[in-house]
């Protein structure tokens, strides 16, 4: 529990900073691969980094701008696609509006899916892990989150989403009605139900796939 409070307290801090660009640019990196010996592909429990102490991420070989909008874009589409894979209609048969394609997806949700994948970095900073290649340490890639783990980003990833939601005038109640921006997930982590949380839940699992998927690996900082 202490371990959670404590990752938890960084989370906060972490949004506190809003340096989502910052952290990203610092942690795709190439790595030298001498020396590096065997781990297993699951992370396991390990020490969270001082949100203060940014030595491990003072890389060298940043990417600018332009690189980080191309990691970006294509990230954002790739949770999009993926969302489609998983979407199911509801108790009429209909599915959600926002189960189109991306080229037909209104731009503020286009816009939700890029703030989702701008927000990687930081889940995995606070597992101590960063963004690289998938060509480098490919022996120590991490390819899946243990249960813990999930659970903390999980919750990361719907605060992340209420307050992306509610800062573009999102409101919590019901029935969802988009137009009115009306959604009845807007509410604490502890208050949603075991299926709100699994989305949640799936989308953090999907996480090393997606940057597989678009030519990057997850790779736990020493």
């Amino acid at each position: 529990m202490a371990l959670l409070k404590r990752q938890e307290q960084i989370c906060r801090e972490l949004r506190a900073k809003d340096n989502l660009l910052y952290s990203l640019r610092n942690q795709v990196n190439t790595l030298d691969e001498k020396g590096q010996s065997q781990e297993s592909t699951e992370i396991g429990k390990r020490g969270i980094p001082d949100c203060h102490d940014r030595r491990d991420l003072e890389m060298t070989n940043q990417i600018d701008e332009t690189s980080f909008k191309q990691i970006i874009e294509p990230l954002a589409r790739a949770i999009h696609v993926e969302y489609l894979a998983h979407v199911k209609p509801d108790l009429n048969g209909r599915l959600p509006p926002t189960a189109v394609p991306w080229d037909a997806l209104p731009e503020d949700f286009r816009e939700s899916n890029r703030d989702q994948a701008r927000d990687i970095c930081q889940k995995l900073w606070v597992l101590n892990c960063r963004i690289v290649s998938k060509t480098m340490g490919a022996d120590r890639a991490v390819t899946a989150f243990n249960d813990e783990q999930i659970e903390l980003l999980a919750q990361m990833e719907h605060d992340r989403w209420v307050e992306e939601k509610q800062r573009n005038g999102w409101v919590a109640g019901t029935p969802r009605d988009n137009e009115k921006r009306v959604h009845p997930d807007l509410i604490p982590w502890d208050e949603l139900d075991e299926a709100a949380k699994e989305k949640d839940r799936n989308a953090v699992r999907r996480i090393p796939k997606l940057l597989g998927d678009s030519g990057f690996a997850i790779y736990p900082m020493p």
